[in-house]
């Protein structure tokens, strides 16, 4: 259960990334963590990947 919820917090946590209208924080929260440093480990050991990196490498160019 703890697995699956997790898995599925980070792959809400990667489509809002993608759209680029949150802050990091901002989309902790709204995945379900209280703290963003936690949150940024388990994203960095799922997509190996920081949020940030994730973020800017997914926002189109302008």
């Amino acid at each position: 259960m703890y697995g699956y919820l997790n898995e599925k917090r980070m792959q809400r946590a990667s489509e809002l990334l993608i759209k680029g209208e949150l802050s990091i924080q901002e989309v902790a929260l709204s995945v379900g963590f209280k703290h963003v440093g936690y949150f940024s480990r388990l994203f960095r050991k799922t997509y190996h990947n920081t949020p940030l990196a994730y973020k800017r490498n997914h926002l189109p160019f302008k």
